[in-house]
């Protein structure tokens, strides 16, 4: 995960060898992807937790210590703003206009969902209802979408109502480019999750919007 993260991110945290890692004599914990009360107890020294705990429950308390971890460096920075100076320039007359992440990780959505979280895919109408949602509260708004599945995306979003844009990037490009909007629209995936968590405004994730997202 440190390779992963260190050409994105000027991370700080101390880095876990693998010589110590195999030597230690870890208690494993698969996380819930909520904050379980159990957690508030956990008192084993060496504990290692795994699983993909994308909920706001488990992590709000942790926010300003994770927001420092996800600071980008700065070329990535760089490149999310021009792309998005560009976008503004191109389809707004207005020097104010509000940007919306929107972000489907599609083999998480379509195969681990249904198969290994036992929930149940939502035709396309709620990315639409959330779209319609955002565009009732920010008038000039436009919809930067990135996914694995683009292909899906272009066939059945309506992009006739407003500004949107399909952008076909990279895993690096497509996460700085969410992380720089203002707000996030996201299915199921911890990139979705993960950029809305370094915005201050509004993301909806399924639970806090009756479109399920």
């Amino acid at each position: 995960m440190h390779a992963l993260l260190v050409p994105v991110f000027w991370i700080t945290l101390p880095r876990l060898v693998p010589e110590m890692d195999s030597h230690t004599l870890w208690q494993e914990l698969q996380l819930h992807d909520w904050m379980s009360e159990e957690y508030s107890h956990l008192k084993d020294p060496f504990l290692k937790l795994s699983g993909f705990p994308c909920s706001w429950t488990f992590l709000h308390h942790l926010q300003e210590q994770i927001h420092p971890e996800f600071t980008l460096h700065n070329h990535l920075w760089e490149e999310a703003q021009g792309l998005l100076r560009e976008l503004r320039l191109g389809l707004s007359d207005s020097q104010l206009c509000t940007f919306m992440g929107v972000h489907m990780c599609h083999r998480h959505y379509v195969q681990l969902m249904p198969q290994h979280g036992k929930g149940v895919i939502d035709s396309w109408t709620h990315l639409q209802q959330a779209m319609d949602w955002f565009r009732a509260r920010h008038e000039d708004s436009i919809f930067v979408v990135t996914s694995n599945g683009m292909k899906r995306y272009t066939e059945n979003i309506n992009a006739s109502k407003s500004k949107v844009v399909f952008v076909g990037g990279g895993q690096e490009g497509n996460f700085t480019l969410l992380m720089q909007c203002n707000h996030t629209i996201m299915t199921i995936g911890t990139f979705g999750f993960w950029a809305a968590c370094q915005l201050a405004e509004t993301p909806l994730p399924g639970q806090l919007h009756p479109a399920r997202l």
